[in-house]
């Protein structure tokens, strides 16, 4: 079974890549409303967040068990609004909405400062200067803690 770390991250990011196209900011992140007192550990959904030269959010999506889950990009100029706040245990609680092409997509997620076990050493240098670039993109303002 694969694991969530860094050569994961790395191979999934890249994978998004359009030919040139470079990303930054990468972090690991948990989206939605799971937690470990959800119905099925399935349902929780993990995995990375970056931004890129070419100013898109890339998105790679997993279950429990590195099952892909999603993958894809969204182009940061149809950022409508983001909402950031700290929760107690000092993580990033994000909530975004783009509109493209008619379309309205929301996510939400938690990026922890820290993470253990994975080879991510930069978890919370990428989490700012994620944060930064999407705060850069908001066209609805933020609130951030």
């Amino acid at each position: 079974m694969r694991k969530l770390d860094k050569k994961l991250m790395e191979t999934a990011l890249q994978s998004l890549l359009l030919p040139g196209e470079g990303y930054f900011g990468a972090v690991y992140a948990g989206f939605g409303r799971g937690s470990v007192l959800s119905t099925s550990a399935l349902d929780n959904r993990y995995g990375f967040l970056a931004v890129t030269n070419q100013n898109r959010l890339l998105i790679a999506q997993y279950n429990i068990l590195t099952m892909p889950l999603f993958q894809g990009a969204l182009p940061l100029q149809a950022l409508e609004s983001l909402k950031v706040s700290k929760t107690i245990l000092n993580m990033y609680s994000v909530k975004m909405q783009f509109r493209a092409q008619g379309e309205t997509c929301k996510l939400a997620c938690k990026i922890s400062p820290n993470v253990y076990g994975m080879g991510l050493k930069e978890q919370q240098e990428n989490a700012e200067q994620l944060l930064k670039v999407l705060q850069k993109w908001n066209h609805a303002g933020l609130d951030s803690a």
